[in-house]
């Protein structure tokens, strides 16, 4: 009897270190735990401008403005489709080195790559991707747009069908739109096909005039069927499903008179006496300017005109460069070349013009005089990048030019 109660005794005891053990174990246990959740991968922040993005083929109608968001995300617009695709492929890679790309009769290679006729080939449209300096165009061939593009700037023709990516080594491929990852915006208010200018050409070629990206939203010139039917969309990227819209007249000195009817051209955002202001240009070519605080939807505003470069002439791009620390201001002209304007007299033409006039307001230098010029973009820091017309009309090159040459 005694030696099982001492066995009962022992195993008790045994029970009881036990308990007291794993009781210890149990109270370090949250330390362990707390260790092995700081040594779990920290979850990256989703990258925000693929948002929305889905793998698949857009059903594009006409490709018609190129311009680049965050990332290496290139817009594309289409004008007669009534839509803005985000496409993301990947093109994200920092150049190496800013250098200058130079490719003669680039129409005639596109040409030989898809296996057309160099007279076939227009080049409607050109972007350099700020990330990795590739240089995009939008492309068409058959002929159906040359007789047009005689008489209107290649940006007035929207049925532009390859899209075209040229590289630092000036390397050309056509860019695949197939299974490709990219969201969509819907434009709203549109003119239908079967409404047309007194020139005959169909009003929906003009959905979309122009596109540039700033501080994440997507800036949209065109036409629409409100009042008045030159309008400026604003969309917030990533893509939501909607778009304001405000309506803009603006006295045009060469005709003499206040317009709604136009598209702005060519745009970028600029700061005048430290304020946002959009600086735009229409054909025949009035050079007007809007505070960003004003592109209120539904709103119809009068901008206020600042130069008239003078008739006759489509202005095509608008860019800024820095020469030696100061800053100018480009504009390149289906008629008047390339043309530089100072920041200072910008912000120094105070009064409007409101009288009719053909050449006015904000003075400016001519830099390439000639109607050769069809595309211009940043290369990087140190070029600009032009697309010419060669003089003997046969073709195009592209041309990288010094900021210290301007």
């Amino acid at each position: 009897m005694k030696k099982l109660l001492i066995l009962i005794f022992i195993s008790l005891l045994g029970i009881s270190f036990f308990l007291i053990d794993n009781s210890e174990k149990n109270s370090r246990s949250p330390e362990k735990t707390e260790t092995s959740e700081l040594k779990k991968p920290v979850e990256k922040e989703p990258n925000y401008e693929l948002t929305g993005f889905k793998l698949g083929t857009p059903k594009i109608k006409s490709m018609s403005k190129l311009t680049f968001g965050p990332g290496g995300v290139l817009f594309l617009g289409d004008s007669k489709g009534a839509a803005v695709y985000a496409f993301d492929f990947k093109d994200n890679k920092k150049a190496e080195k800013s250098g200058a790309v130079n490719i003669k009769d680039i129409d005639q290679k596109i040409a030989a790559l898809i296996g057309k006729d160099r007279a076939d080939i227009l080049i409607h449209d050109l972007a350099v991707n700020p990330i990795s300096q590739n240089i995009y165009l939008t492309v068409s061939y058959g002929g159906k747009n040359k007789e047009e593009s005689d008489i209107f700037d290649p940006n007035y023709i929207n049925d532009a069908s390859l899209l075209m990516k040229v590289d630092s080594k000036g390397k050309i491929n056509e860019v695949p739109l197939e299974n490709v990852s990219y969201s969509q915006l819907t434009i709203s208010s549109v003119f239908s096909s079967n409404v047309k200018f007194r020139s005959g050409r169909p009003k929906n070629l003009f959905t979309i005039r122009y596109l540039n990206f700033d501080d994440g939203k997507l800036y949209i010139s065109g036409l629409s069927n409100e009042e008045f039917s030159s309008t400026f969309r604003v969309a917030p990227f990533p893509f939501k499903g909607q778009h304001s819209t405000t309506g803009i007249e603006f006295f045009h000195g060469a005709h003499g008179k206040y317009e709604t009817s136009s598209p702005i051209n060519t745009f970028i955002k600029y700061k005048i006496d430290n304020t946002d202001h959009l600086l735009a240009a229409y054909s025949c070519t009035p050079l007007i300017t809007v505070p960003l605080s004003q592109l209120q939807d539904g709103k119809k505003l009068r901008a206020r005109t600042v130069a008239e470069i003078g008739p006759g002439s489509h202005p095509i791009d608008i860019r800024t460069y820095e020469k030696k620390g100061e800053e100018f201001i480009l504009i390149a002209n289906s008629r008047r070349g390339l043309i530089k304007m100072k920041p200072s007299d910008l912000a120094a033409q105070k009064k409007s013009i409101n009288y009719p006039t053909s050449k006015a307001g904000v003075p400016y230098q001519t830099l390439i005089p000639g109607r050769h010029l069809k595309q211009l973009d940043n290369l990087n820091k140190d070029y600009v990048i032009l697309l010419k017309h060669q003089k003997n009309q046969r073709g195009f090159d592209l041309e990288s030019i010094h900021v210290n040459d301007l």
